[in-house]
């Protein structure tokens, strides 16, 4: 199945302007884009895969994100048409999320104290709505720096499952999530949960935010399974509050009859009698380190890019020009002018003046030669970051899906219908840079060899890098750049390996 063709800066889709690509995975994109007349900024999120059921699991998560309007769940604002897919314009959270905020510094008690109650306030909102989440984990928590400090924002629904109108985008018996976050349940079958899996999620991302480490880490997913059924992790350390402790191991009971019975009750625990007003809320209030580091993480302004494409909703394109003003004709001001001054001057005069208003009228009615288009800006390209979950099925798994005749699948799509138009060939990146290109559902880091920060994927200084896995910062290869080179990486969660493209 063909991916769709990238939204480059100064696309214009509907009201809104690409500015930038903020994450890209192996089903969906998210880009940021402003708002062509209010110079609003927002995240628009698109598929790549123009697949029946990732376009209606993209819709299903729209339409349940509009309808929580809560502050620590990541607003869905409006649904608009994108090559002949959906897109969802969403609030655009200018910040790390919560897995990259917790491996960059080490957070203090009363700032995780704080972020869990909001986490846990959003959580508690979307059960009430009927939603279980299905995916919850420490990439999908977006970190908003608002007035009174940190505010944490779950996104990312696109697993969610609507108990209420039993609605959800899994087929009975099928594994979704992500291991190390999903409940045992879960992995028997991800289509029969409840709000308890998220339940044991979130006892997971406590976990993390307590100790900095994974309450169930492993590269090797029959162990991570084992672990997680048993729910065997190392003890949490004696010297934390009690309630924090106690909140934890009530929700990592891998026997959902056993755990906690919902978010409410698991923010009670983890709060115990310490009340909200005791916890730190202002940005003062944070330490220096915690804003050092999230400053470092937030996404760079890119200023204001103008339009200069025209997308139509199937995909086809015009370039933005300023049409040149169709000047108004002028013959009926000349021959008044020359009328008048025959009678003022008289026929002498008249003759001079027919040579000069002859001149000037050429002037006036020569069109002015046609403005060349601007050249389209092509962007950098971009670390994929985690749009859908790792474990999300690839593009022939889901073609696969759409031909199995499964009662969900057999729905009519709720997106608008498409085109087929016939793809376009992909810009290619400016020849006088260096980029490295990550393809697949395997996020990766670079870290220059000889010293130096990891770094996402994109426009790159020539050297030498060791290819990361974000997840666990294992080393999968070196790679070379040279200088002006683009080098191309296929990376794959399922094997757990990348590998260059030639």
């Amino acid at each position: 199945m063909r991916s769709l063709e990238a939204l480059r800066p100064g696309d214009a889709v509907g009201a809104y302007v690409v500015q930038d690509l903020l994450g890209q995975g192996g089903m969906a994109a998210v880009y940021r884009v402003r708002h062509a007349k209010l110079g609003s900024v927002h995240a628009l999120k698109v598929v790549t895969v123009p697949s029946r059921s990732v376009m209606k699991r993209l819709m299903l998560e729209g339409q349940v994100q509009a309808r929580l309007a809560h502050r620590n769940i990541v607003a869905v604002t409006d649904v608009i048409e994108v090559t002949g897919c959906p897109g969802l314009v969403m609030e655009y959270v200018r910040g790390p999320s919560l897995y990259e905020l917790v491996y960059a510094t080490k957070l203090p008690l009363d700032v995780v104290d704080g972020l869990v109650r909001g986490l846990l306030r959003g959580l508690a909102a979307a059960h009430a709505d009927g939603l279980v989440h299905r995916d919850l984990k420490p990439a999908n928590v977006l970190i908003a720096m608002e007035h009174d400090g940190l505010v944490p924002k779950i996104a990312d629904f696109g697993l969610v499952k609507d108990v209420a109108e039993e609605r959800s985008a899994t087929k009975s018996g099928a594994f979704m999530g992500t291991p190390q976050y999903t409940a045992p349940e879960q992995i028997r079958s991800a289509k029969t949960v409840d709000a308890r899996a998220d339940l044991f999620a979130a006892g997971a991302i406590l976990y993390e935010l307590l100790t900095g480490q994974m309450a169930f880490p492993g590269e090797d997913l029959l162990v991570v399974f084992n672990h997680v059924a048993s729910g065997t992790y190392e003890p949490l350390p004696s010297d934390l509050p009690e309630r924090m402790r106690d909140a934890v191991t009530a929700a990592l009971q891998p026997d959902p009859d056993q755990r906690v019975p919902s978010a409410e009750a698991l923010l009670e625990l983890w709060s115990g009698d310490v009340p909200d007003r005791d916890v730190p809320h202002s940005l003062g209030e944070i330490g220096s380190g915690v804003m050092r580091a999230y400053q470092s993480l937030q996404p760079a302004e890119t200023g204001t890019v103008e339009a200069r494409r025209q997308l139509s909703p199937t995909g086809e394109s015009a370039v933005l020009t300023r049409p040149p003003p169709s000047a108004p004709s002028s013959w009926p001001t000349v021959a008044g002018l020359l009328l008048t001054t025959t009678g003022l001057l008289g026929l002498s005069g008249t003759a001079v003046l027919v040579i000069v208003t002859g001149v000037v009228a050429w002037f006036l009615l020569t069109p002015a030669p046609p403005t060349a288009p601007p050249t389209p800006a092509v962007p950098p390209p971009t670390e994929p970051a985690p749009v859908l979950p790792a474990d999300e099925a690839t593009p022939d798994d889901t073609a696969a899906d759409d031909a199995e005749g499964d009662p969900e699948e057999a729905e009519p799509s709720p997106s608008p219908r498409r085109r087929r138009t016939a793809p376009r060939p992909a810009p290619e990146p400016d020849a006088e840079l260096s980029y490295v290109v990550v393809e697949g559902d395997l996020t990766v880091l670079l870290e220059p060899v000889g010293g130096g920060r990891p770094q996402t994927a994109g426009e790159v200084d020539p050297g030498t890098y060791t290819v990361l896995r974000r997840d666990t910062f294992g080393a999968l290869m070196q790679i070379t750049v040279a200088s002006g080179q683009t080098v191309r990486l296929k990376c794959s969660t399922l094997v757990g390996k990348c590998k260059e493209q030639r």
